[in-house]
């Protein structure tokens, strides 16, 4: 999927839309693809240390 400028401008307005103090990690799939990112990128990160960790301690 390629974005293009104005998929970059929608995106960016629905995240300065966000209801911060409503967010919910059970309607995740409804979050800005902007805030789905970091949020995943973050997750990625400690499932791999995580991983890491156990399969280096024994």
């Amino acid at each position: 999927m390629i974005w293009g400028r104005e998929r970059w401008r929608s995106e960016w307005r629905q995240l300065q839309d966000v209801d911060w103090q409503g967010l919910d990690v059970k309607e995740a799939g409804e979050w800005p693809a902007l805030l789905k990112a970091p949020w995943g990128g973050l997750g990625f990160v400690i499932a791999v240390g995580g991983l890491s960790w156990w399969l280096v301690s024994d």
